[in-house]
């Protein structure tokens, strides 16, 4: 008998540990404005009476509860800005959640890359110029 509670047990605590939501984002930058769209998901059998809340926390004092917000950091922005994204979903009908926490961080200000090429075969001196943008520490 206390083996069959103990399996139980085990069993129940497997089914409840597994991850039932999974908080997921991406993004867009342009600049220091960055477009974020909510990819999070639930497992299809945990639920299908729930509310979802978002809690996105910008790493630079700024919060917000929409769903898929656009924020700006500041144009003097300078370092490593760690945004996430809480999602919690919650069951009212048998007062069940699932809360999830997905991070990326943005490094301000953006690196730029010149490059330049010069023709030494007797021809005009070549160049271009590109940019490249390093969003993701």
């Amino acid at each position: 008998m206390k083996k069959l509670l103990l399996t139980i047990v085990a069993a129940l605590t497997i089914f409840f540990a597994q991850a039932q939501c999974q908080a997921d984002f991406s993004y867009i930058q342009n600049g220091n404005t960055i477009i974020f769209t909510d990819l999070s998901s639930i497992n299809s059998g945990w639920s299908t009476n729930y509310s979802i809340t978002w809690l996105w926390d910008f790493g630079d004092g700024n919060t917000s509860t929409q769903q898929n917000p656009i924020h700006t950091y500041s144009s003097t922005s300078q370092g490593v800005y760690s945004t996430s994204l809480t999602v919690t979903y919650f069951d009212s009908t048998i007062l069940n959640f699932c809360q999830s926490v997905y991070d990326v961080d943005f490094v301000f200000p953006q690196t730029q890359i010149q490059i330049w090429s010069e023709d030494f075969g007797g021809g005009f001196p070549q160049g271009w110029s590109t940019s490249s943008t390093n969003t993701q520490g």
